[in-house]
């Protein structure tokens, strides 16, 4: 118990410091992309490519298709913002019980 106490705290105490810097600072768009992992698109538009190429191909909509990647990298993102929150809502928790 006690490795997973130092964790946690080392955890919620960096958490805490992030939230202190960025209350003093102003968020932009670029803070969003980066809390979002936006560096893990790519897969997101390699796993779309493939199902786009082949119903162009066999006379798709590609509009329907623009729309479908415009969805995908949404619901990608907001899972991974979700995730995050989810995390530090169970760090809570835990550093509670601990």
């Amino acid at each position: 118990h006690i490795e997973l106490r130092q964790k946690v705290m080392f955890t919620k105490r960096y958490i805490n410091d992030i939230v202190k810097a960025e209350k003093n600072m102003k968020i932009s768009p670029n803070f969003w992309f980066e809390a979002a992992r936006g560096y893990s698109l790519p897969m997101s538009v390699m796993s779309w490519s493939v199902p786009f190429l082949f119903a162009a191909v066999e006379g798709g909509n590609i509009f329907y298709g623009i729309i479908a990647l415009i969805g995908i990298s949404f619901a990608h993102l907001g899972v991974n913002l979700f995730d995050d929150f989810v995390d530090f809502h169970s760090l809570e928790i835990l550093s509670l019980l601990i």
